[in-house]
């Protein structure tokens, strides 16, 4: 059974709409909220638009790697990512747990 959650956000540009339904998520056990946006990689002047899509994969690369070493370091059950854009409902927690607690053997 699920019980502790993180909730990985790997950060590029945040959108307010996207804050607030991850704040929204209802869930009754722990929840923890780590949104990531280091990147390590700056984007040189004068860079093209090949070289600054390279680098954006480097960095949201990057982002996943240490959300996974958070996630794997923690006491958490599950880990859902929502990206930056994305608008959850605030069931989705609850509905996935479901599906996991539910059909794990299916």
């Amino acid at each position: 059974m699920i019980k502790s959650v993180m909730v990985f956000t790997p950060v590029y540009k945040l959108e307010d709409r996207t804050i607030s339904a991850i704040m929204a998520l209802e869930w009754d056990g722990p929840l923890a909220f780590v949104m990531q946006r280091d990147n390590p990689i700056p984007v040189p002047d004068g860079a093209t638009n090949e070289e600054r899509h390279q680098i954006g994969v480097k960095n949201h690369l990057h982002q996943y790697q240490k959300g996974r070493e958070i996630f794997l370091r923690g006491d958490y059950d599950a880990l859902l990512v929502i990206e930056d854009d994305m608008i959850p409902p605030p069931d989705t927690l609850k509905r996935l747990a479901h599906v996991i607690d539910n059909y794990r053997d299916a």
